[in-house]
């Protein structure tokens, strides 16, 4: 998992808790739009990719291949 990936989830947990679920789906929102511009290691769909078309790797047994194939 990359370290954007990872900061992002971890602030996201601690500032939604206090919010509204407006609120709250607003800044997941922006801040997944956010990730996928600062992500250079493409951490969103490269494993999508190894888990559904090569059959690569299982979520959440195993972590995604981060070396470049095809």
């Amino acid at each position: 998992m990359s370290a954007h990936t990872v900061k992002a989830a971890k602030d996201a947990v601690r500032r939604v808790l206090e919010m509204t679920y407006q609120s709250a789906d607003d800044y997941l929102m922006r801040a997944q739009e956010s990730l996928n511009r600062h992500d250079t290691s493409d951490g969103r769909h490269l494993p999508m990719k190894q888990f559904l078309t090569d059959n690569a790797f299982k979520p959440d047994l195993e972590t995604y291949n981060t070396t470049r194939t095809g």
